[in-house]
């Protein structure tokens, strides 16, 4: 499922869900808080971001 960087800034504790392959680089920029990435800066401000992968998703 793909939502606005506007919804998941009204979100207070969003979880990512990340399956299958090719997802490396994106996973590492999330964790790295890298400003660059969308997602990131919409869930910036939150108190707290869950992240579940699955083994695939980071290779």
């Amino acid at each position: 499922m793909s939502v606005t960087p506007e919804f998941l800034s009204r979100v207070g504790e969003p979880v990512f869900v990340v399956a299958g392959g090719g997802k490396r680089a994106a996973l590492a920029s999330l964790v790295a808080q890298d400003p660059r990435l969308t997602a990131w800066r919409a869930v910036e401000g939150c108190v707290r971001v869950e992240l579940w992968m699955e083994d695939g998703a980071q290779g």
